[in-house]
Order: structure tokens, then sequence, then C-alpha cells
């Protein structure tokens, strides 16, 4: 809302960035007064833009404060308003825009035709938070539609380390016959929502001068804030500091090549700490408790399992850092992780077992920890995987460098000299003398640098989707819902296909969705061992748990009374049924698994329990066999 976007073409088709679209949880009376003129002090003015954004003038008829009429004639969402912005938290805002001229159709060929920075002040934080989630979610729903004249094409979103949480979003605006490269990061500091954009006519993705003006803009909130135009509030450095003080990969080296940027690294709250814990007596408030502040992961993992299916070699590698509210509180918190371990040796955990635990000797400076464990995942099929990890203290900053290995060699010299590593990067950030940018974080297990779109085939892979069930596999009048390739991680390659049946039976049971999902390697081996891992677990109390909670994420239905069966199915193929309970009556689920060679698919069914017979599917099951033998 707060990029005036409707006085130019390019900016109309960033607006997404900062429109509003959700209700924040019952907002708060604000706890200090913000005035429009420090709003205004807070926008990154033209000399503070870097030396890589050059030979802009201000805009004056795109710049300066907003009102809520402006705000809502700026949203992508055609039936926002002066009351209902309001009525959504939305208290006030000011941008600065500047360009290489003030008539879109004159900007020149190639560099930046356009930067915009804006705050929009809410009335809460959960307000302001609610509007950064949904933005970042709804964003993609955009590709492909047009806002106002622009299309919008080439949708990515990642994470980006700035402010409280924030997300980096580049896209193409097309224009007519004319294309606009822009990227943009939307964050939030409080109950404000900050946005830094760049848009230009070449297609170059300008993500290290984006964030780094985003850094810029969150600075100056802050500094405005604190009431003070010179110095930082420790506090608030430290929690933008921590993403920079994690390990990339190649800071360490000596790993197997391959490994990728996990979607789970990043920031993480208390409450999304407490779900990523093995202690199931962590929670937010736990943590809150504890003196946590705020915390940043770094994972890299071999997408391939090669390790794993060979029970050699090392798989995954971690650091984590978290800020603690004060030393004293950081030095019980680093006990209370180290000392979890020892007392979780054969006792039931929900979804792994530790079998071992020992500890090797560690000298850094402070409080520092080796521990080697031995421990089985059941998502995992039960293999056994080894974790060497160092645990210390630096200052409020409790930091974590692991190595994961299908193997029990012993690995803690690398585990030494990854912790080494850690705690320089750490040291020197909290010296303000770390010179880095954050490592870009994927979401939904997308490469950051992919080129692959979520509907359009990798290259060379275009028969997989033809692989997937068709139309004309099922009783005449079932159309496709929806289809597509889905984002995941090299070197597997996925599509999607969903029917609605409606009233046309399948068989005599009323189906009511059906999905399929094909999924292709590049070699018999990983789909061979994916496969086998997802067989395992059909029918496990995990996958039940897991199930659930995808059900009730994706349907909006809670289940009760759950009961499965694994199912051994015609051609050596295996499935499970579940029946459960919801407020839409009793429903069968059916879902069935099968491979041949690279690929393997699966296919599942939901009906209500009455007019569903999963033998009525076993027809459909022949045609995605014989879809999987064309590839």
């Amino acid at each position: 809302m707060v990029l005036a976007l409707r006085r130019s073409v390019v900016l109309l088709a960033l607006v997404g960035l900062t429109g509003c679209g959700a209700l924040g949880e019952n907002a708060a009376k604000p706890e200090a007064a913000i005035t429009q003129e420090e709003l205004a002090m807070m926008v990154v003015p033209e000399n503070d833009l870097g030396v890589d954004i050059s030979g802009l003038a201000e805009n004056h008829a795109a710049s300066g404060r907003e009102t809520a009429r402006e705000a809502a004639d700026g949203t992508i969402d055609p039936e926002d308003t002066a009351r209902s912005i309001r009525r959504q938290g939305w208290v006030a805002g000011s941008v600065a825009t500047f360009s290489n001229s003030t008539a879109p159709g004159a900007m020149q060929a190639r560099g930046p035709a356009l930067v915009t920075t804006s705050v929009d002040l809410f009335d809460s934080e959960s307000a302001a938070r609610a509007i950064v989630l949904k933005e970042a979610r709804d964003f993609e729903r955009f590709k492909g539609h047009k806002v106002g004249r622009a299309k919008l094409q080439g949708v990515a979103v990642f994470d980006a380390s700035v402010g409280d949480e924030g997300s980096l979003i580049s896209f193409n605006a097309r224009v007519g016959r004319k294309s606009f490269f822009v990227t943009g990061v939307l964050f939030r500091h409080g109950r404000i929502v900050g946005a830094a954009v760049v848009s230009r006519p070449d297609p170059v993705v300008m993500r290290a001068a984006v964030l780094r003006i985003a850094r810029k803009l969150d600075d100056r909130i802050g500094r405005v804030l604190a009431g003070k135009r010179l110095g930082q509030d420790s506090d608030a450095l430290l929690k933008k500091n921590l993403a920079i003080m994690v390990v990339p990969q190649e800071d360490f080296g000596g790993l197997p090549i391959g490994l990728r940027v996990t979607s789970d690294s990043g920031r993480a709250n208390n409450a999304e700490a407490a779900k990523g814990t093995l202690n199931p007596r962590d929670s937010g408030a736990s943590l809150t408790a504890a003196g946590r502040l705020d915390g940043y992961q770094l994972s890299y993992e071999d997408p391939t399992l090669a390790a794993l299916r060979s029970g050699k070699g090392v798989f995954a590698m971690s650091t984590w850092v978290d800020l603690l509210r004060d030393e004293r509180s950081a030095s019980k918190y680093l006990r209370e992780v180290t000392g979890y371990w020892p007392r979780a040796v054969g006792k039931p955990q929900p979804g792994v077992h530790v079998d071992t635990v020992s500890t090797f000797n560690v000298q850094m400076v402070g409080e520092s920890h080796g521990l080697r464990v031995a421990m089985r995942f059941e998502r995992d099929g039960g293999a056994r995987v080894y974790r060497t990890q160092v645990i210390f203290r630096r200052g409020r900053v409790v930091a974590a460098a692991l190595i994961v290995s299908a193997d029990k060699s012993d690995r803690s010299e690398d585990a030494k000299r990854l912790a080494g590593i850690l705690d320089s990067r750490i040291s020197t950030a909290l010296n303000g003398k770390l010179n880095a940018e954050p490592v870009p974080i994927p979401k939904h297990g997308v490469p950051v640098d992919a080129d692959v779109k979520p509907t359009q085939p990798p290259p060379g892979q275009g028969g997989v989707a033809s692989a997937a069930l068709q139309p004309a596999d099922l009783p005449a009048g079932i159309a496709v819902a929806k289809e597509g390739y889905v984002r995941t991680e090299p070197p597997r390659i996925t599509y999607t296909r969903t029917f609605l049946p409606g009233q046309v039976p399948i068989g005599n049971s009323h189906v009511v969705e059906l999905d399929t999902y094909v999924n292709v390697f590049e070699s018999d081996a990983p789909a061979t061992f994916a496969y086998s891992v997802s067989a395992q677990a059909l029918g496990t109390d995990a996958s039940a748990r897991e199930f659930a909670a995808n059900f009730a994420a994706t349907a909006g239905l809670q289940i009760k009374n759950l009961h499965q069966r694994k199912l051994t199915l015609p051609h050596g193929d295996v499935g499970v049924l579940s029946s459960f309970d919801t407020s839409a009556g009793h429903l069968e689920y059916f879902f069935a698994l099968m491979r041949r060679g690279r690929a393997y698919a699966s296919i599942d069914a939901v009906g209500p329990a009455e007019r569903f017979d999963y033998h009525d599917l076993l027809p459909v099951l022949d045609k995605a066999r014989a879809r999987l033998d064309s590839l």
C-alpha cells in the first residue's frame, strides 16, 4: 500500500509487496505515539542508497505522506478502501521514491530505473506480522495475473534476514511489450512494516543491493524509534547479525558435493524453535522464560541421501546461534541444552530413539561441550545416524556446530573445526566487523538459484507430466482441477495432478478428491531408497500423526477417532486405508504408493465412508502403473 504505486505502471506491479490483506489479532493501543514526521525520517534518502544505485532523482509525485485513501488505491486487493485498511490495523505511512525519469516511458534501457523505500505503521505487532506473513504467502498467487496493466511472471519468494521477520521477493512485471525486473524485501520491525524495492528494465536480480537498502531502512527505523540519530540498540543489532554468524559451507570445506541449504533454515522465534527441538518439554513459553530472545540456523543436507543409502559418509551439517537475555541466562541455557541428551538415552521420544551419548573434550573460550549421539528417526525408516556436535557460549550467544553422518567414524575434529569457524564469525560480528551477507534461504524446498518455475517443466523433463494420471484414465466427465510441477530440490522432479470427480462415481464409490504425484529421480537407486523410506513409514504412529496434521492444514477439518490399516496391493505396491471422523462426517482416505525404475508415484483419494470402497480404485492404479512404465 505504501508505495503509491498507482502513479507508475512499474510501481503498480510492486503493490503486492506491501498491500494490506489480513486482519491482525485484537489490535492493541499503541504503546507510544509515532508521528508522521518520524515515519518520514525512517525512509532511506538518496545519498544512502549506495554506489550501485546512482543517477536517480526523487520522484516527488510518488513520495511523501500517504493517506488511507491513497494506501487503499495502491493495494493489490480491489476491495480495499480507506475504512477497510484502517480496520486491518493500518495507521499511517510514508514513502520515498527515486527514478531516472519522472516519465516511465522515458526510462533508460539498463540499470536501476526506480528505487523505493517505504514504512507502514500498524496499531499492533500482530497486525503488522499478519500483513508480512500473508503477503509473502499470497504474492505467488498473482503470478501470471495482471495487477493493473502489469502481468506478474517468474515470481520467487525467499526468507530475508531483515527486521523481526522478512521475505525477499523477485519477479518480472510485463507491461505490453516492456518488461521490468523487480527485486524487493518486505519485513517487520515491531509494528512497522518496511519495504525496499529496486526495479530495472534489464534482467538483473539486485539481491545484494536490495538487502543492503532494506537493512539500512531497518536501521533507520530502529534509530528513530530509539529517539536518537546515532547509535543502535544492542539487542536489535545482535538479532540482525545472527544471520551472518552462522557458517556457509564454502567457509568450511571438505564436505560432500551437492549439499543444499534446507528450507527449515533461517530465523526462528521461540515458538518455532521449540517445534524444532527433540525435547518434548520445550515450548515457546519455556524458551522465553529461559531468556531466549532470538535464534538463527543454517543447515545443509544432501537431498539424494546418498550417505544413508550406502551407510557411510556425511549427509548434513548445521550451525545455529541463539541470543539470550544475559550471560547468566546463556550459561544456564547451555547447560540445559547439553544436559538433555544423556537424559534422553533409552527413553521413548515421539518419532526418535536416542541410543547412546558420549562426550569429547573441547577447549574454547568460555563454556563448551562436545557430544556424540547415536540415534534413529522413525521417518527415515529407523536408519541409525550419528550426530557429532560442539555446543559453546560466547557472551550472551549460545551456539552449536553439528555434523551428521551415516557411520560411526570419529568426526570430533571436524566438528571442532566447524565450531572454531563459527566462534570466529560470532566474535567478529559482535565487534561489528563481519562484512558478510546471509545465505539466502529457500522456501518450500526451492533451491535459491533454481530456474524451474512450478508450472513449467525443468529442462529435459517435459515427459514427467505425461507419466501422471490423465482424464482418459478415469470415468468420462472427470476433469483436471489443477496440475503443475512442484517446487522440489533436485535431483527429484515432481509433478502433481488433482481431479474433483463431483457426482461422477469411480466404480461404485463417491470420491470427493483424487490426487496423484509422480516423482522422478536421476537413477533407480535414489528412487528405490525414497520409495522404501515412505513405504516403511506407512501405518506407523508417526505417519498417522503426520497425516492428521496435514489433513487439518489442507482440508481445514480436525480428525477424530483415526484408524489406519496398512494394505498390500497388487504388483507389490503398498498402501494405507484411513478411517476417521470429522465435522463433515465419517470419511475414508486411501493412499497407494508404487515404484517403477527411477520413478515412484502416489495416488490418494477421499470420500464418505458409507459410499467409498478402495477396491474401486484398483483399476486406476493399473492405469497409473502403465503411465510410470512409459517413462
